[in-house]
């Protein structure tokens, strides 16, 4: 999944029901976070400026599919996945922030 364009699946809480892609509209980042956590919002707050944070999670996704299991994707704004997880507590995900979006506004 990393580095491959973001599969267009469907997400439901956003409020509602939309699709991926209509999240990259905006052309910033997107940080999907799929488990409803508090940390990982929290974790992101200094990009707030260029990522677009949404708590949601992936309705009618196949047992193999890639995202499946999947707590957090951060996609770029040009569409690719430029990292996903189970625990976004590591430090990926702010490497992966650090490096596609820049330093965390102070």
């Amino acid at each position: 999944l990393l580095g491959k364009r973001m599969p267009n699946r469907e997400l439901a809480g956003v409020p509602g029901t939309t699709r991926t892609y209509e999240l990259l509209h905006r052309a910033r980042g997107v940080l999907l976070d799929l488990a409803d956590d508090r940390s990982l919002r929290r974790l992101s707050d200094g990009w707030s400026d260029r990522v677009d944070v949404v708590t949601a999670r992936f309705d009618h996704l196949a047992p193999d599919d890639p995202l499946a299991g999947t707590r957090a994707v951060l996609v770029r704004p040009d569409g690719y996945a430029a990292w996903a997880g189970v625990d976004p507590t590591r430090g990926e995900l702010r490497t992966a922030l650090n490096q596609w979006l820049g330093r965390p506004a102070d």
